[in-house]
């Protein structure tokens, strides 16, 4: 599996990579939707994350957890010996919409590597009305490879899927208290067993 998802990924030398959304959606209909992006022992990305755009419009979002901010290190939403993550939310048109690549950025401390899926891919959701849409919590476990050196480096991961809809919801209210969760639009089962290497069960 590992030299199937080393040969889907990309990578690119960078010097800055910038993570920040487009506006949110602010109509009266507008859905909330969150997702958990959690990284498991022994995984150093800085930032990672997913693309999501529109299916039957042009909205574009990034969901992208970051450890730090440029300068200051970020404090986690959540932080356990087995995992440290940040529940991310983005106010979306109702509609149908499709994660399509995800994002990792490792910096080595003398050059910045970007991994991403070299084919897009497609996975898709629904935001409805007025409704709080959860996709679920991915968990990133570092995957390593050896260079030309035989030197171990980071060479991509694998996203651990879990409905952790209650934790997470939880979570939410207390970080976004003025869009308070209400009625839930689990999508979680929509990433579970899609055949793609870099998700797992």
């Amino acid at each position: 599996m590992f030299k199937y998802l080393l040969l889907t990924l990309t990578l690119t030398m960078v010097g800055c990579q910038s993570t920040q959304p487009i506006s949110e959606y602010s109509q009266a209909d507008a859905g909330q939707v969150i997702m958990g992006i959690s990284a498991a022992p022994k995984t150093y990305y800085g930032s990672m994350g997913f693309y999501v755009r529109g299916l039957d419009n042009d909205f574009k979002k990034k969901f992208i957890y970051s450890t730090s901010n440029g300068f200051l290190a970020v404090k986690h939403d959540y932080k356990t010996e087995n995992e440290s993550g940040f529940i991310i939310q983005h106010s979306f048109p109702p509609g149908k919409y499709e994660v399509y690549n995800f994002y990792l950025f490792y910096n080595s401390g003398t050059a910045t590597t970007d991994f991403t899926s070299r084919q897009e891919f497609s996975i898709e959701f629904q935001v409805l009305p007025n409704q709080t849409t959860y996709l679920g919590n991915f968990l990133a476990h570092q995957v390593m490879a050896k260079n030309i050196l035989g030197i171990p480096v980071p060479a991509g991961a694998e996203f651990e899927v879990r409905d952790l809809e209650k934790a997470d919801l939880s979570i939410y209210d207390r970080k976004y208290p003025g869009t308070k969760s209400n009625k839930i639009n689990n999508q979680v089962n929509s990433f579970l067993n899609t055949g793609l290497p870099f998700f797992r069960n």
